[in-house]
């Protein structure tokens, strides 16, 4: 995971995340679960992702894909 200024993350709901990577959320907490994608940040009783977790998941996942070609 890349860490920035976290004033400046923006913080995504698990569904806003899941659509970005064109999964259902019930995927994406299973890649958490997994340990695939960054534990989501807890605000009181809500979860939030980083979309930069977001960016960086969707990069590796072209990286491997292009490492295999």
């Amino acid at each position: 995971m890349i860490v920035t200024n976290t004033l400046e993350t923006e913080l995504l709901t698990l569904p806003d995340a899941a659509r970005l990577l064109a999964i259902s959320t019930r995927t994406l907490w299973r890649l958490i679960n997994r340990r695939e994608f960054p534990r989501p940040l807890k605000i009181g009783s809500a979860s939030r992702v980083a979309r930069e977790d977001v960016h960086a998941y969707k990069l590796r996942l072209l990286r491997e894909r292009d490492a295999k070609e």
